[in-house]
């Protein structure tokens, strides 16, 4: 699998965003030594708030950085599973810095959707 030919997701506007899974699958099928380094930067126990960076690495190279933020209890899928939701968009946004996203969007769908799902959340409230 390649950047180019990676699964895509139809959000609600239309637009076809690459799935985090898909864009991992193709990172290292391209690059057998390669590695996806996360660390969580911050773990507030207090309000919530997780923070990770993802690393792309290529031959012991840094190729691209990636930062994602999530508030536990924010969405339904964040009660139980903020740090995972987290980790996941950091490494998606760090691989689509280094070309593994569809027609030029650094957003994943997982990151779309969680927006979306904020947004009705705060609706409610």
């Amino acid at each position: 699998m390649d950047k180019l030919n990676m699964n895509t997701v139809t959000v609600q506007c239309g637009v076809d965003y690459a799935t985090v899974e898909s864009r991992v699958r193709a990172f290292c099928s391209e690059h057998q030594n390669g590695q996806i380094l996360t660390e969580m930067v911050k773990c507030e126990d207090d309000t919530g708030e997780v923070i990770f960076k993802a690393l792309a690495v290529v031959d012991g190279v840094i190729k691209g950085t990636g930062h994602a933020s999530e508030f536990k209890g924010s969405t339904n899928i964040n009660k139980t599973s903020h740090v995972e939701v987290c980790e996941t968009s950091a490494v998606g946004r760090a691989l689509a810095m280094i070309g593994y996203m569809s027609k030029g969007q650094i957003a994943s769908y997982e990151e779309i959707e969680n927006a979306r799902l904020q947004r009705a959340e705060m609706k409610k409230n």
